[in-house]
């Protein structure tokens, strides 16, 4: 939005996951939070308003506009420069709202539930193995492991 008109332009960019900076937030909603609340730009970082026709000092905010149907946030824990990683604990629940991080804050909760977690194991973007934990139907593992173990037993016969 621009500060000397209050021209609001808006733009649209579609995404796969949602990077969040961990710096400075000890939970995925506090980086959410971070992540949606306004910037100034100024100075250097200044605007061209199409209105006003000059480059002027502006609030830029990023927010969702469409909710995905599976949601990916991503932690960035590697520092820009250094590549070094931020080994800091950020905590997270099993559910989450998106609702306050939306284009449109008003209306019916969007829950979602954590599903995975991918884990790095190393101290920088260039070296260490990744892995994942994640959640699977109470019943479902035990009864697979059945069938394979009844497949085998079968086909040894």
């Amino acid at each position: 939005m621009c500060l000397s008109c209050k021209v609001v332009s808006d733009s649209y960019e579609a995404f796969l996951d949602i990077p969040l900076d961990i710096k400075a937030a000890s939970s995925v909603t506090a980086a959410l939070a971070d992540f949606v609340k306004p910037e100034q730009l100024d100075g250097d970082n200044c605007f061209k308003c199409s209105q006003c026709n000059k480059t002027v000092a502006a609030s830029k905010r990023f927010t969702i506009h469409r909710a995905p149907k599976v949601l990916t946030v991503c932690l960035k824990r590697f520092e820009d420069f250094t590549s070094r990683k931020i080994s800091k604990l950020v905590k997270y629940s099993n559910c989450l709202d998106l609702r306050p991080y939306m284009s449109q804050t008003d209306g019916e909760p969007l829950f979602y539930s954590l599903y995975a977690v991918l884990v790095h194991s190393g101290n920088s973007c260039h070296s260490g193995h990744y892995f994942c934990y994640t959640k699977v139907k109470s019943d479902f593992l035990p009864q697979k492991r059945k069938m394979c173990a009844e497949e085998d037993k079968l086909s040894r016969q």
